[in-house]
């Protein structure tokens, strides 16, 4: 009733996972989300929920195999390279999750802008202790829009993360 459905690829399944989701049964939608994947295995939001329940569940290595299947089929697919820097950041892995991270170059969704503020800030006092550097940077990371700009110029092979806490 409220949610568009497309038959032709969008298991029905998932639309129940992705409803109990956010219900808070998460037993269930983790079912319904395996359900779905059998009706369609190359689903990306199937691969990105599924990796998101395992991760939730205390399993981040099945986790990253289902975030890093959603990026063979779509390289530059947001939810799944912000899940998967989750899962390095949260690993000990900073520079894999700065690098994961910088991959994406779509709209940051609002929801996603502590993760990247977080995971480019270890980056950065990973090469400075410059508390003034710092601060400006975190300034810079209050917004998405600001986010999103500098993205552009931490992917520059020529600039990078030095030229971001520089400026």
């Amino acid at each position: 009733k409220y949610i568009p459905l497309d038959a032709t690829a969008t298991p029905i399944a998932w639309y129940q996972g992705f409803a109990n989701f956010y219900l808070g049964n998460r037993d269930t939608a983790f079912a319904l989300f395996q359900e779905a994947e059998k009706v369609n295995p190359y689903h990306l939001m199937v691969l990105n929920d599924l990796g998101t329940c395992f991760n939730l569940n205390g399993d981040a290595k099945t986790a990253e195999k289902y975030y890093k299947k959603a990026l063979s089929i779509q390289p530059e697919f947001g939810d799944a390279l912000v899940n998967l820097a989750i899962i390095y950041y949260n690993s000990g892995q900073t520079d894999t999750a700065y690098t994961t991270l910088i991959r994406h170059s779509g709209k940051i969704k609002p929801e996603s802008v502590s993760v990247f503020s977080t995971i480019i800030l270890a980056k950065a006092s990973t090469i400075t202790t410059d508390e003034i550097a710092l601060q400006r940077l975190r300034r810079k990371l209050d917004k998405p829009g600001n986010i999103s700009e500098l993205l552009k110029v931490l992917r520059n092979p020529n600039k990078g993360i030095q030229a971001v806490i520089d400026n």
